[in-house]
């Protein structure tokens, strides 16, 4: 999802300009593979990261579980780096299937009720729709990556 993001324009978008910005892809990870990834990201001692996973654990995990593994990598960052703050940017719909769809929604609560509870920003992605995701029901299309830039820079704003 976030691999398209031009980190140029999203340290240019947020007003605090002595911002650093860096972005970090995994195509195609998964919440496990995520619990390895995030560990070298967080030698270089961030002060937050904006953990955006969840989506490709869709087909072989319910709702639960994958929200479970969300907040354990939260639980990672704070526990490896305490002073980083946790920022979890929800999944974005998806129109493959009406059960990924549900999913989705099932997951959110979670995370969001996690959030509160720990304290960890919350990037919300409500405005991303349908018409805002590829033919396959799955990845952002032209119209849907600047959405989620967007509401990337407008919390990244609202914190400074």
């Amino acid at each position: 999802m976030i691999k398209h993001l031009n980190k140029g324009r999203l340290r240019r978008s947020v007003a605090k300009k002595a911002l650093k910005i860096s972005t970090e892809s995994y195509s195609g990870a998964n919440c496990d593979a995520m619990k390895h990834h995030i560990r070298p990201c967080l030698a270089k001692n961030p002060d937050t990261v904006i953990l955006h996973v969840g989506t490709n654990d869709m087909a072989q995990k319910n709702a639960k579980e994958i929200a479970k593994g969300v907040v354990e990598i939260g639980n990672i960052i704070q526990n490896q780096s305490p002073n980083t703050k946790v920022v979890i940017s929800e999944l974005i719909t998806r129109t493959d299937t009406p059960e990924n769809r549900r999913k989705v929604a099932e997951v959110n609560a979670v995370l969001l009720t996690n959030c509160k509870k720990n304290k960890w920003g919350h990037i919300t992605h409500a405005n991303i729709q349908a018409k805002h995701i590829n033919p396959y029901g799955i990845h952002l299309n032209r119209a849907g990556t600047p959405m989620l830039a967007k509401n990337i820079i407008s919390f990244l704003n609202e914190q400074n």
